[in-house]
């Protein structure tokens, strides 16, 4: 058998540990909400960027589209004059 302040000490750490594992298992649940929430915004900001892309100019849909896109596709109609945006 053991020292007596050891079993002591291994009974209270085995409590400490219980105890952090149960305020785990309360957190766990708040942890998954906001994961789900990020998981959606980023989705949803994902989406807004892929429109936003592909509004810019129907003919760059596919092709990065976008403001340089549509600058370029401007250039190279023979303008020269930069449009003010």
């Amino acid at each position: 058998m053991g020292n007596p302040d050891e079993k002591k000490g291994d009974e209270a750490g085995a409590r400490l540990a219980m105890t952090q594992a149960v305020q785990l298992e309360k957190l766990l649940p708040q942890i998954a909400d906001r994961l789900h929430q990020a998981q959606d915004f980023l989705q949803a900001s994902e989406e807004r960027l892929q429109r936003e892309t592909n509004e810019a100019h129907p003919t760059c849909l596919g092709r990065g589209g976008g403001v340089g896109a549509n600058l370029r596709l401007y250039e190279s109609t023979g303008h020269t004059n930069k449009p003010s945006f």
